[in-house]
This record gives structure tokens, sequence and C-alpha cells, in this order.
């Protein structure tokens, strides 16, 4: 690699002006000249700072050089991070303006000009929850953050077909963005939200007021952890369940009620945490036992791979109809050995299952 050139400058093809034939930095070796350049720079950032936008020329007048050489200022700066808007091929315009980070402390969203709800589907990208925005949520936000990268911009077309989303068995969310929109407020703002909530077995919608804490993805649904005023308790809700929702006063998180959402995440097996804790012990053929090592099914896991290839797992956990269920998942290639009653519950799911064939 040439000397001067970063390896994101070789990947992206952006030639610098060190790179470019015939160029070279402005300033000499001279310690008058190097003085002369640093003040030329530093009246290169104000100018282009205060002004909405200035041409290369009008700037070339303003500090007494040639356009040639602001170009070759311009490039000075952009090495050292200086970021100004470029068009879609990443190229300083003749109009130059600086992409400047928010310096208003009182809004802590950003420092790329992004939208509240732009930076909310960020954050819920980042966990792997991403249903709540939409294709021109998606095309604004990269927009905004690929203009903001200034010279590292990349372009759109170079990551077309390298990332893809891969999801079957979704929950589908058509008919629920007003829902996920005061949920979210309520999330963001510390706001409690008075809610209809209608479970799949209840005949009636149950009025809740709740204090939303944290919203997570599993299995393709959106679920909320909230605290629940009515009962003092906390409650795992399907957002896809709520079916009405009113938001409300303000209320103040309590370090308190985070600490049994993680005491109730650690104890469910999947996402419910019903019923007492249950210590598992199950054993899988030799064919799936690769696989079962592949992955982390609860912290307190424990396997052990006999010689003859089979593994057995034990963990402790609640939620024993998620248990049994994703036993059931592995058809013959799992046997529960303990405890007693989970064993029988699943040999006589089975054999109803059996029955419909």
């Amino acid at each position: 690699m040439a000397e001067g050139k970063s390896a994101t400058d070789k990947t992206m093809g952006r030639k610098t002006a060190a790179d470019r034939p015939g160029v070279k930095r402005p300033g000499g070796s001279n310690h008058t000249g190097t003085l002369e350049v640093l003040r030329n720079l530093w009246e290169m950032v104000n100018i282009i700072k205060q002004s909405r936008g200035i041409s290369v020329s009008s700037l070339a007048q303003s500090i007494g050089k040639n356009p040639r050489t602001i170009r070759r200022y311009l490039d000075v700066l952009t090495e050292f991070g200086v970021v100004f808007e470029t068009d879609r091929d990443g190229n300083i315009g003749n109009t130059l303006r600086m992409v400047l980070p928010r310096q208003n402390h009182a809004d802590p969203l950003n420092l790329i000009a992004l939208t509240r709800n732009e930076l909310l589907y960020l954050y819920s990208m980042s966990v792997g929850l991403h249903h709540l925005g939409g294709a021109n949520t998606r095309q604004q936000l990269f927009e905004k953050v690929s203009t903001a990268m200034g010279a590292e911009r990349v372009k759109k077309s170079d990551l077309t077909g390298l990332f893809t989303g891969f999801e079957k068995g979704y929950k589908s969310y058509e008919g629920k963005k007003e829902i996920l929109a005061g949920l979210l407020e309520g999330l963001y703002n510390t706001l409690g939200c008075a809610i209809t909530y209608q479970a799949p077995s209840a005949e009636k919608g149950e009025p809740l007021t709740i204090e939303p804490y944290q919203m997570f993805e599993y299995n393709g649904g959106i679920y909320c952890y909230c605290y629940v005023r009515e009962r003092d308790d906390i409650r795992t809700l399907a957002v896809e369940r709520i079916a009405a929702l009113t938001v409300g006063e303000r209320f103040i998180r309590r370090p308190e009620v985070n600490s049994r959402i993680e005491e109730k995440r650690s104890n469910a097996f999947r996402i419910m945490d019903d019923g007492d804790f249950i210590p598992v012990r199950v054993r899988f053929s030799a064919k799936q036992a690769p696989y079962v090592m592949e992955r982390v099914w609860h912290e307190s896991e424990v396997k052990e791979t006999a010689p003859d290839g089979r593994l057995t797992l034990t963990f402790t956990a609640k939620g024993k109809f998620e248990i049994i269920r994703w036993v059931l998942g592995w058809g013959a290639e799992c046997e529960v050995l303990e405890p007693p009653d989970l064993r029988k519950d699943v040999a006589q799911t089975l054999k109803q299952a059996a029955g419909l064939y």
C-alpha cells in the first residue's frame, strides 16, 4: 500500500491529495509556509462552517487563493476528519457545506441529524428488532448516515446483495402502526399507557395501565416488558394483542423494576416464566448432538457428551409449556430423562399426536 493512503481510501477507490498525479500537499518544509497553510485551513473551516453553502470560487476569493489550491486544502481537511457534503459518487461538489454534529445538549438524540423514529429504528435493529420501521424509514436512515460519512461514504449499490433478511413464520403488524407508535412514545418518553389487552384465550379484552420498560423481538414477534400498576406485576405483552392504547402521564423508571425484568428474563427458558422452576435433563441422539452443541439454550445449561456420541443437556428454568414444545420439536432425536412429570407430559402429548395419524 502506498504511503499516505489509508486502507479505507484504497478500498473505496478515493484518491487523496498525495495520490493524485501532479498534486502535492499544500505547504512546504519551511516554518513560515506551514503557518500560512494552517491559517488558511483554519480560515476555510470557519467560513464554510458559518455559511449555509459557499462556492469554491467564492471561498478562493475570500482567502486570496485560486480554486485549485482550495481543492488541495479540502483534501487535507478531509483527511483530518472534516466531513463535507458529497454527491452520490462521494465527491465534494462546487458548493461547500460541512456536515456538523448537533450541539444541542438538551436533545441527546444523535450526532447525525436523525429523527426520533429513525434513531429508535436504528437501536431496534442493533438488537435484532426490525419490524418497527418501513422501507421509507430504512431508506432515509441509510441516506443520512451515508451522507454524514463524507469521504468514507459507501454507495448503496456496493451493498446490494451482501445482506438479506430471512424470516419465516413471523408475526404481521399490519394495522398496528398507531399502537406501535404509541408504545414507542411511551418507551422513549417514560409515559404510562392505558391499554386493552386481548389474549387469544380471553372472551374480551383486559384493561391495563402499564409502564413500558423494554421492547424485544423473539421468534418473529415483538414483545414488551411492562410494569402493570393494577397488579404490581411484571408482564410480557405480545404487541399484536394490544387492541387499544392511550398514552398517559410520565412515570419514573425504578431500578427495582429493571431488576425484576432481568430476573424474569433469566428464569424463563424462552420468554414465559410461569410456574415453578423445572430441573430438566434431556438426551439427544448422536446425529443431533453437534447441532445442540452449537447453541446456548439457557444460562444454567450443562452439556455432557457420551462415548457413543449422544449428548445430555441439563438446565433449570421456568416455562413448562415452552420447554415441552421445544422438546417435541426434536422428535425422536430427543428424550426427556428428568423430571418424571415432564417425561410423562411429553409422552402423553406424543401419544395424542400419534392418534391424529
